[in-house]
């Protein structure tokens, strides 16, 4: 802001040597500035939200245009980059701008605004951290055609409509999954059936739109394996109970486990044991 003086002097025409002068009056001339709104601006990561550039006088002759400045565009950005223009036309004294939070883990910055011939303006930009969807257990173990359960979470109750969550395998092959799944309304987990295809191991994550892939299951898809006793001391015709395992629960409808003798003239196999849905093992005789 500046102080100038002026007077007023009026010279008579026929008598140009002849002039009255008025008394000294002060005018201040103040400098246009901009303005931003809101200050500070809230948004969280991976959302956006409207930033209004204010002029406190409408802009003249072809407009005005506004430069944004974002200190930190890995935190927040403008438009989608670390700078942007905002045109103000002629006449008017608002225009606006997204802001966008990029940080997942959450941040903050200051967006500036310049333009020729105003004094220019700053609003903190506070950006929250990003919900999260996570897949757990951390680790899985699977046997090839078994079944396990896997739950997709996220740290924020669903809205109504649910959270469509894409399950990505890295890599693909291992396992039998859905593509999505949907997490509930007002729920945050679902559970997920997944089904060992090939044996080796593969990342299970979950995307979904407005939300940062936390932590994925690691599952480990390995051969169904029948476990028995290392060895069993028997006399001349008499039998003895031992223990047989699986690796994995027994499918719908059960296992069967067939038993062979290498030498029928020194033992005879015990009969099919069946063992049970869901189940582990059984006693052969």
């Amino acid at each position: 802001m500046a102080t100038v003086p002026i007077r007023v002097v009026n010279r008579d025409a026929a008598n140009p040597s002849l002039s009255q002068t008025s008394n000294s009056a002060n005018f201040q001339v103040v400098q246009p500035t901009l303005s931003l709104s809101p200050s500070p601006v809230t948004v969280q990561a991976l959302q956006s939200t409207t930033l209004t550039v204010t002029l406190s006088t409408p802009a003249f002759t072809g407009g005005v245009n506004v430069t944004l400045t974002s200190f930190a565009p890995l935190v927040a950005t403008v438009n989608g980059g670390a700078t942007a223009t905002v045109s103000i036309p002629e006449g008017q004294t608002q225009g606006t701008a997204s802001v966008e939070g990029v940080a997942l883990d959450g941040g903050s910055t200051t967006i500036t605004a310049t333009a020729g011939g105003f004094v220019s303006a700053a609003a903190a930009v506070n950006v929250t951290a990003a919900p999260r969807i996570n897949v757990s257990p951390a680790t899985l173990l699977v046997g090839t055609a078994r079944t396990a359960t896997v739950t997709v979470g996220s740290t924020v109750a669903a809205p109504a409509g649910g959270i469509l969550v894409t399950l990505v395998q890295s890599p693909s092959g291992f396992v039998s999954a859905p593509a999505t799944v949907t997490i509930p309304a007002g729920a945050t987990s679902v559970p997920v059936t997944v089904t060992g295809s090939a044996v080796g191991t593969t990342s299970l994550s979950g995307r979904a739109t407005g939300f940062a892939t936390g932590t994925a299951c690691t599952v480990t898809v390995r051969e169904v394996t029948i476990v028995l006793p290392g060895s069993t001391i028997l006399s001349p015709g008499l039998s003895r109970p031992f223990q047989v395992s699986l690796t994995d629960p027994a499918p719908a409808g059960g296992t069967t486990v067939a038993f062979a003798s290498s030498n029928t003239s020194v033992v005879d196999p015990p009969a099919p044991l069946l063992i049970p849905e869901g189940g582990t093992g059984g006693v052969a005789t």
